[in-house]
C-alpha cells in the first residue's frame, strides 16, 4: 500500500501498512518522518533496518537537550529532502533519529545494546556527569554494529561527521553481539 501526498507531488511511504499498523486511527497522518522521542516508547529501532542516530541527553539540560534536538530536526530535513530529490519516499531516508532525554528503561535498553553505561534516576538526580551529559550513537541494527561520536561532543558538526563517517566507511564499527 503506497502513500501519496498529492498536494506536494511526493510519495509519502511506500509502506502504508505498516503505517497503518502503527497509527490506525491516522491521527499523525501524512505520518511525517520526525526525530523521536525515546521517553514517548520505541515500537522499532530503525525503520525498515535503516541506521538510527541517537543522542543519549538524559543528564543534559533543557538548553541543551533543545539544541540537540534542533540539530536531529536539521539533520532529519535533509535526510527528507534528498530522499525526495532521489525518488524515494519519504520515509525511505539514510537515517532515523532518535533523542534520550530522560533516563527511562527504553534508554537504558538501548545503552546496555551498545554496552553503555545504563543511568538510573535514583543515583543521578542532580548530578551532571560531564563525560556523560550528552553521546551521539549510530545504531546499525541490521549488521549488528554501532559507531560512537567523541565522548561529550554533540555538535551540529559531530553529529554530521558521524552520519558521514558511517556512510563512507571512515568510523571503525563496534559490535552489539558478544563474541
Amino acid at each position: 500500500m503506497v502513500f501519496v501526498d498529492p498536494v506536494k507531488d511526493v510519495v509519502i511511504s511506500k509502506d502504508g501498512r505498516s503505517k497503518l499498523f502503527e497509527d490506525p486511527k491516522g491521527l499523525e497522518f501524512p505520518w511525517p518522518t520526525k526525530v523521536k522521542n525515546i521517553a514517548d516508547g520505541i515500537m522499532s529501532i530503525g525503520r525498515n533496518s535503516i541506521p538510527v542516530v541517537i543522542a543519549f541527553c538524559e543528564e543534559a539540560d533543557e538548553s541543551e537537550q533543545t539544541n540537540i534536538k534542533d540539530a536531529l530536526d536539521k539533520a532529519n530535513q535533509k535526510c527528507l529532502d534528498e530522499a525526495t530529490e532521489n525518488g524515494r519516499a519519504l520515509d525511505e531516508g539514510d537515517f532515523d533519529f532518535m533523542i534520550a532525554t530522560k533516563i527511562d528503561n527504553d534508554a537504558n535498553l538501548l545503552r546496555r545494546i551498545m554496552y553503555l553505561p545504563v543511568l538510573s534516576s535514583t543515583e543521578q538526580v542532580g548530578r551532571r556527569l560531564e563525560q556523560t551529559s550528552c553521546k551521539l550513537v549510530l545504531l546499525d541494527e541490521q549488521h549488528g554494529e554501532y559507531y560512537e561520536s567523541g565522548v561529550g561532543d554533540s555538535s551540529i558538526a559531530a553529529l554530521e561527521n558521524l552520519m558521514a563517517g558511517f556512510l563512507d566507511g571512515s568510523l571503525p564499527p563496534k559490535n552489539t553481539r558478544q563474541e
